[in-house]
């Protein structure tokens, strides 16, 4: 479930943001907690990954070519994560009411 949005060779199901939102609605009507531990998984953490293909850590020192984004465009990485993290709430929210 965490993976609906993921193309098909990471495992997904290639689901656009629409059925993921109608997923964690529907998955938070029957049961919150679920619809509350797929979202932040998803939103918060898979799918911003995903838009940088990979990440990749040599003993925990990251080489300046590995940097999500470039230097000093933290903030912006940081608030893109969140307007991911908007769709999942709002489809707890419903799913929850």
């Amino acid at each position: 479930m965490a993976g609906i949005t993921f193309p098909d060779k990471y495992g997904g199901v290639e689901a656009d943001y629409l059925s993921y939102a109608i997923a964690v609605e529907e998955l938070s009507r029957v049961d919150a907690s679920v619809g509350v531990t797929v979202s932040p998984h998803s939103s918060l953490f898979a799918n911003p990954l995903l838009s940088y293909d990979e990440l990749v850590f040599d003993n925990v020192r990251v080489p300046a070519e590995n940097l999500l984004g470039e230097e000093g465009q933290e903030f912006k990485i940081a608030i893109l994560t969140l307007d991911y993290g908007r769709i999942g709430i709002t489809s707890q929210a419903l799913g929850i009411a």
